[in-house]
């Protein structure tokens, strides 16, 4: 939560973050740097790709002995071919919206997720937002 709120003072849009965590005595099974890392990346896209006043949502959640970590955004979304494109360095539609960086956030966040052997969804139309899911195992305290 403290992660997203500063990415969300950034952005001027504070008002727009909900956060609903229903997680509680866990710690998961990865590195803080990694999980810190994983979560900037998916918030700053969710904030940077979508307009003051569309809602930015973090949501964590356990099941089936994995911690499920939600990030979703009500902003422009990605078309199908942008869906199945996605790979180190390819950002989408440059020349209509600009980009910072070179295009590595969802890729740096899928790898990092894999490397701690959880999942990684997006979920994604266009003009409907995105909602990207990863999971990870954890440990109770």
């Amino acid at each position: 939560e403290d992660i997203v709120s500063l990415i969300a003072d950034k952005y001027n849009r504070k008002d727009d973050f909900h956060f609903d965590n229903k997680v509680i005595n866990i710690y998961a099974e990865i590195s803080s740097e990694s999980f810190h890392k994983i979560i900037d990346e998916l918030c700053d896209n969710a904030f940077h790709f979508s307009e003051k006043g569309d809602k930015v949502s973090l949501n964590s959640w356990t099941e089936n002995g994995l911690l499920f970590i939600s990030v979703k955004d009500d902003g422009r979304g990605m078309s199908s071919e942008q869906l199945t494109g996605i790979a180190a360095l390819a950002q989408f539609d440059r020349n209509i919206y600009e980009q910072q960086g070179i295009g590595l956030g969802l890729v740096i966040s899928k790898k990092l997720t894999e490397l701690h052997d959880g999942t990684f969804q997006i979920r994604s139309g266009e003009n409907k937002g995105t909602e990207v899911v990863f999971s990870l195992h954890f440990k109770n305290l």
